[in-house]
């Protein structure tokens, strides 16, 4: 009965603890400040026609030699495209691997084929552009000197009745005397909304967005 009590504990703000509470404020304001900017160079640079943070998915239709069909794409963990960091795409019709060298995206694989060194696919820093590439190319297992010539020039492509602003790029391919075609919308903040593949004229391959986030 006669135990001695014991007194609550008592936090006391002193002056050191009151101004790092202001400096955490102060910190968070700016946070607050610096967000959206992030978010608008992120969301709406020239690196949003491609857009590659981790877990975004896409829903193709397909139509090739097979018939029409639905594929998905993924984006998945990080690797190595030449000597910059990139992603891994993966899907049904296999992976690419993309990577942004400041506002090209470059990819050392793509549409089937492995290219060294990476290729560029998209001047994203402008609306039209030309440039070439020359290197290897490996495809079902056999590898090739290629040279390709590129064109970029703005565009629309169609989405559920839509016309879409876009950068339409061109990749015309030579291996082996064989020309292959590339044409790719690419649409902000979407990444690919239209890709159609031709081999010595002929369509072989037309990929159009079904969803994507």
């Amino acid at each position: 009965a006669g135990g001695a009590r014991v007194a609550p504990t008592t936090r006391v703000l002193t002056a050191a603890t009151t101004s790092d509470a202001a400096r955490m404020m102060r910190f968070l304001g700016r946070l607050s400040l610096l967000l959206p900017l992030f978010c608008l160079q992120a969301c709406s640079g020239p690196r949003a026609y491609m857009p590659l943070d981790e877990g975004r998915e896409w829903r193709y239709s397909v139509l090739d030699a097979y018939g029409p069909r639905m594929a998905h794409l993924k984006v998945g963990g990080r690797v190595r495209v030449g000597d910059q960091m990139g992603v891994l795409l993966t899907g049904e019709d296999g992976a690419s691997r993309l990577a942004w060298a400041g506002n090209t995206l470059i990819a050392s694989e793509f549409v089937g084929c492995a290219f060294n060194p990476p290729i560029p696919v998209l001047e994203a820093g402008a609306d039209t552009a030309t440039w070439e590439w020359r290197g290897a190319v490996r495809r079902g297992g056999v590898v090739s000197s290629a040279h390709v010539r590129a064109s970029q020039q703005p565009s629309v492509t169609e989405d559920l009745g839509r016309e879409l602003p876009s950068l339409r790029v061109t990749l015309s391919l030579s291996v082996d005397g064989k020309s292959q075609t590339v044409e790719t919308h690419y649409v902000r903040g979407v990444g690919i909304q239209r890709q159609e593949v031709r081999r010595d004229g002929r369509q072989v391959l037309l990929v159009t967005l079904a969803t994507g986030r």
